[in-house]
């Protein structure tokens, strides 16, 4: 009998994941600090650059959840609010929440290494807990 020469599934070298896209909340700016993400091969989108600056936030993190972004916010407190985080857990919405209050969205931007932004995202849960940092 002559043997099968079919190629194993094992053999299949699978595709990597899409790098993922950041969504920065609109209180860390539209310029500073996304600035350094992006300079740095980062794909970024910028929440006044698809929502109303009024958006609440339980509108828009829907939204962001569907597209399968992970938000990077300092809103410490949208995790606490039962609507948003509702909304948040509901949609599967990825998030790292920066607490560095002394600083500028600016020196945050340049504070925050794009590396372990980018790394962290493969530890997240999809279920919307967030990250600290």
């Amino acid at each position: 009998m002559a043997k099968s020469r079919k190629r194993s599934d094992s053999s299949v070298t699978p595709k990597p994941p899409e790098p993922p896209v950041f969504f920065v909340d609109r209180c860390l700016g539209r310029h500073e600090f996304p600035a350094p993400l992006r300079d740095a091969g980062l794909r970024v989108e910028v929440h006044d650059d698809h929502f109303a600056d009024d958006c609440a936030d339980e509108d828009w993190l829907p939204a962001v959840g569907r597209y399968g972004w992970v938000v990077i916010t300092r809103d410490l407190k949208i995790r606490y609010r039962a609507i948003e985080k509702e909304a948040a857990l509901s949609n599967g919405v990825r998030m790292i929440s920066l607490t560095a209050r002394r600083l500028s969205a600016g020196e945050l931007g340049e504070a925050s290494s794009p590396a372990p932004i980018a790394s962290c995202t493969s530890s997240m849960l999809s279920d919307g807990r967030s990250l600290r940092r």
